[in-house]
């Protein structure tokens, strides 16, 4: 990143919060977090709202506590296939490579 270009604040919240949550697979309560992070409780509420409506994290409705949700972890699978640039050769099934669609 140049040195010009400041990162927007919410955005390394909302990464350092996933971080924290990735080292804590049996989650973490949104006090927790506040204390960890040292991130404003409503800040945090907002924030988390967010990340779960996005499925980037879920919370446990009996301990409260926030883990990884299905959107952060699917960041981690490989791909099944890598996209192909337009006009690229594509190889089929038989080996024979021809312009892609």
């Amino acid at each position: 990143m140049g040195a010009a270009a400041k990162p927007m604040a919410v955005v390394v919240r909302a990464l350092d919060t996933l971080t924290c949550l990735a080292g804590h697979p049996q989650g973490l309560t949104i006090q927790q977090l506040h204390h960890t992070l040292g991130i404003p409780l409503a800040s945090m509420h907002r924030m988390l709202a967010t990340l779960e409506h996005e499925e980037f994290i879920s919370r446990c409705r009996v301990s409260k506590r926030y883990v990884l949700g299905t959107a952060a972890r699917s960041l981690t699978q490989p791909l099944t296939q890598e996209p192909v640039p337009e006009g690229r050769p594509v190889a089929s099934p038989a080996g024979q490579t021809g312009p892609t669609p």
